[in-house]
């Protein structure tokens, strides 16, 4: 296989070094992709093209050899697919290799490769490496990336911080490396939130994001000029789940903000980042204060409050 290959290959770390990846999500072009299930098996499903980690280890030199087993949809913690059978245990056959990664497990340890493609979201990498006698690495959650078929898990809300686009330096290694650091921003809870894909221009843009769109009206003003009636009759026309009190936090409402379609609008415009989703709001919750400073600062808020109109509870 190497000399079938020899000349197209990168000429990355793990130059010439053959490698097999899980037939779960890792998708390689040309390659088959049946996640251990018959129905696709049956159809010779074949992958188009390949993933972004599929690509990344290409580029780090290796040489795909195959596909290794995997239960079904690697739901199980045993290989033992209808659609190939069971992956047995090289160390003793009459043993299982545990799963989901259980073939690549029993192809390091049967010294087929020395090393192969796993993933694991609730032991799957942990539980084979531990039944064949191997070590298994789980990276840390967001290290890597599950594109461009599956979307993110993690965005920025909060904290000023700059929107990263696909191959900036900061990005090397993580989950967002090729398809640059979502951003939420975040409408008020009456509002659509939006989450922006980062465009090149916003390497020098300076542009950031910091608590959503901004308030313009005080906690103290909205205490004193909104019903509390009306604004909950809104909220409830809405469908928008509130505190079990059946009360939205006055000085949260939708009138304190201004629209994030605003400042969603204006970062589009410029060419910094493009709308990837938009979120409707389904409730707004807030926590219950207690103690004595809370009891405090309520009780300035009912001082501050004086002759607010009728329409308040």
């Amino acid at each position: 296989p190497a000399q079938a290959v020899r000349g197209n290959i990168s000429n990355g770390s793990f130059r010439g070094v053959p490698f097999l990846l899980k037939d779960l999500v890792c998708a390689s072009a040309g390659d088959p992709l049946h996640n251990g299930m018959r129905l696709l098996r049956d159809a010779n499903f074949v992958a188009p093209y390949d993933t972004y980690l599929a690509a990344r280890f290409r580029a780090a030199g290796f040489i795909f050899l195959g596909k290794t087993n995997t239960p079904e949809l690697g739901l199980n913690a045993t290989t033992e697919p209808e659609a190939y059978g069971p992956t047995h245990n090289p160390w003793d056959l009459s043993r299982s290799t545990g799963g989901s990664s259980g073939g690549s497990a029993a192809a390091v340890a049967a010294g087929i490769v020395p090393i192969a493609h796993a993933n694991d979201g609730g032991g799957s990498i942990r539980i084979p490496a531990s039944e064949c006698g191997l070590v298994g690495l789980k990276p840390s959650r967001g290290r890597v990336s599950l594109g461009p078929d599956f979307g993110d898990v993690w965005v920025h809300r909060k904290g000023a911080t700059r929107a990263f686009p696909a191959g900036y330096p900061l990005l090397r290694g993580t989950m967002w490396e090729d398809t640059g650091h979502p951003v939420l921003i975040p409408g008020s809870n009456k509002d659509f939130s939006y989450v922006l894909r980062p465009l090149p221009g916003a390497v020098k843009s300076g542009f950031s994001v910091n608590h959503g769109a901004g308030r313009r009206m005080s906690r103290a003003q909205a205490a004193k000029t909104l019903s509390q009636r009306k604004i909950d009759e809104e909220y409830a026309a809405a469908g928008i789940l509130v505190n079990v009190d059946g009360h939205v936090p006055i000085d949260e409402s939708a009138p304190c903000y201004k629209p994030a379609e605003e400042v969603v609008q204006c970062v589009v415009d410029a060419g910094l980042a493009k709308i990837e989703f938009t979120l409707s709001p389904l409730s707004s919750l807030k926590g219950t204060e207690e103690g004595r400073f809370w009891r405090k600062r309520k009780k300035k808020a009912r001082r501050r409050a004086k002759g607010r109109s009728n329409e308040h509870y």
